[in-house]
C-alpha cells in the first residue's frame, strides 16, 4: 500500500554516522474454497475462507563510529524492527449438495514482532602492530499473538441460527541474548594468526494457552550457555601457497524447562580442528583443499520434551521435541579450483565437498508414545559437485 525510507551519513572530526530507515504498509487479500466429492462423484460438503491481511513494518538501524586516539576507534551499531500484523478470515462449510453454508466461522488475529539488538566494539591497536577487538553484542525480541474466533450454523441467507462458539488463543514468546568476546590478531615472521574467547547466554521462553488452558508443547523455557576460544595461523610452505590450521574448543550448556516444572540438562564439549591449503599453479589456475570439523545447533524450539497428541498415524503421528538434543559434530571435506581465463574476466570454478554427521532430531510415534529419547538416530553423508562460471562485459 506504501512505503517510505531514508538513511543519512557524515563525518565530524573524528566522529562518524549513518542512520536509515523504512516504513512500509502491506495488505494481501487472499479466497480459497474446496469442494469435495464422493467415490461415485456427487457433490460431499467443502469449505470457502476469505482472509485479509494488513501489516504495519518498521525498520532501523545505525552505525556511530569515533577514534578515541590515533590506536583507538569505539562502534556501536544499533538496530530496531517492529511488525504489526491484522488478519480477519471467515471460513464457511458447504452441505454435501454444494447449495448453501451451513456454518462459519469468523477469526481475527493480532500479532506483534518487536526486537532491538545492540553491539559495541572497542578496536585497539598496539605498538607492536598487533590489533584487538572486544565487543558485547545484545539481542532481545518478542512475539505476541492473539486469536478470537466464533463459529456458529447460518441459515440459507447467511444468518446466525446458533449460539456462537467462542474460542480465544493468546501466544508469546521471549527471546534473548548477551554474548561479549575478544579477538587478537597480528603477524609474527612468516606467520599470520588469530585468536579469539567468548561466551554466549541464548534463552527462548513460550506460553500458549487455549480458552485459558496452557498449550503442553507451546508451553516451555530453554537457556543455552556457551563458552568458546579459538585459534588459527595462516604461513606459506613453497612460496605459491597458502596453508591455514586452527583448532576451536567450545563448552556448551543447555536446560529446558516444560510445562511441569521438569528440567533437561546436557553438557557437551567440543575440539574443532580445521586445515585449509591453497596453492597458486600459475597465475590463472588454483587448487585447494580442506577438512575441518564445525558444529550445527538445533532450533531451540525443538528441545521440549512435552508430548503433542496427534492421532498415532503416519499421516499425525505423535511428536514431541528432544531435550537430549545436542550439537550436531560434522566433518567436511572440500576440494576445488579456480581457472581464471579472458585475461582475468571470467572464472571456471569446481567444487567438491563431503560432510558427514551423527542425526538427532524430534521423535515421532506412531503408536505408543513412551517415554524415552534416543540419542542417536542416524548418520548422513551428503557430497556434491558444483560447476560454476562467470564472465564480466569488458565495458563494466
Amino acid at each position: 500500500m506504501g512505503e517510505a525510507s531514508g538513511w543519512t551519513s557524515g563525518e565530524e572530526g573524528a566522529f562518524r554516522y549513518f542512520v536509515g530507515g523504512q516504513y512500509q504498509r502491506r495488505r494481501i487479500n487472499e479466497s480459497s474454497g474446496e469442494l469435495e466429492f464422493d467415490g461415485d462423484g456427487a457433490p460431499d460438503g467443502g469449505s470457502w475462507q476469505d482472509q485479509e491481511r494488513t501489516f504495519d513494518e518498521f525498520f532501523g538501524t545505525g552505525r556511530f563510529e569515533y577514534d578515541l586516539t590515533d590506536a583507538d576507534t569505539l562502534i556501536f551499531s544499533p538496530t530496531f524492527s517492529s511488525s504489526k500484523e491484522n488478519r480477519v478470515q471467515s471460513s464457511f462449510d458447504w452441505d454435501d449438495d454444494h447449495t448453501i453454508f451451513e456454518t462459519r466461522n469468523d477469526e481475527t488475529r493480532n500479532r506483534k514482532r518487536q526486537s532491538f539488538a545492540g553491539y559495541t566494539e572497542w578496536q585497539h591497536e598496539f605498538d607492536n602492530g598487533i590489533r584487538s577487538r572486544i565487543f558485547f553484542d545484545y539481542q532481545t525480541g518478542f512475539e505476541t499473538t492473539r486469536r478470537v474466533g466464533h463459529k456458529y450454523d447460518i441459515d440459507p441467507a447467511g444468518n446466525p441460527v446458533s449460539t456462537p462458539k467462542l474460542t480465544l488463543r493468546d501466544a508469546e514468546i521471549d527471546l534473548e541474548r548477551f554474548a561479549p568476546g575478544m579477538v587478537f590478531n597480528g603477524t609474527t615472521g612468516i606467520h599470520s594468526w588469530e585468536a579469539g574467547l567468548g561466551t554466549s547466554r541464548n534463552t527462548r521462553s513460550e506460553n500458549e494457552d487455549k480458552d485459558g488452558v496452557f498449550v503442553g508443547d507451546r508451553t516451555f523455557d530453554v537457556e543455552e550457555k556457551i563458552h568458546y576460544g579459538y585459534l588459527s595461523d595462516s604461513f606459506s610452505l613453497l612460496g605459491p601457497d597458502l596453508m591455514t590450521v586452527g583448532v576451536r574448543l567450545e563448552n556448551s550448556q543447555t536446560e529446558t524447562t516444560d510445562i511441569t516444572g521438569g528440567k533437561h540438562r546436557i553438557n557437551e564439549m567440543a575440539v574443532n580442528p580445521s586445515l585449509q591449503y591453497r596453492y597458486s599453479v600459475n597465475n590463472d589456475l588454483d587448487l585447494r583443499l580442506g577438512i575441518a570439523r564445525t558444529l550445527r545447533r538445533p532450533d531451540l524450539r525443538d528441545l521440549t520434551p512435552t508430548l503433542k497428541d496427534g492421532k498415532g498415524t503416519i499421516v499425525s503421528p505423535h511428536k514431541r521435541g528432544n531435550p537430549e538434543t545436542a550439537p550436531e559434530k560434522i566433518w567436511d571435506i572440500d576440494a576445488g579450483g579456480e581457472w581464471h581465463i579472458l585475461d582475468g574476466t571470467g572464472i571456471v570454478s569446481a567444487n567438491f565437498s563431503v560432510a558427514v554427521s551423527p542425526i538427532r532430531s524430534r521423535i515421532f510415534f506412531m503408536r505408543n508414545p513412551g517415554n524415552g529419547f534416543p540419542r542417536r538416530a542416524m548418520s548422513a553423508m551428503v557430497s556434491s559437485m558444483v560447476l560454476r562460471q562467470k564472465f564480466a562485459h569488458p565495458s563494466i
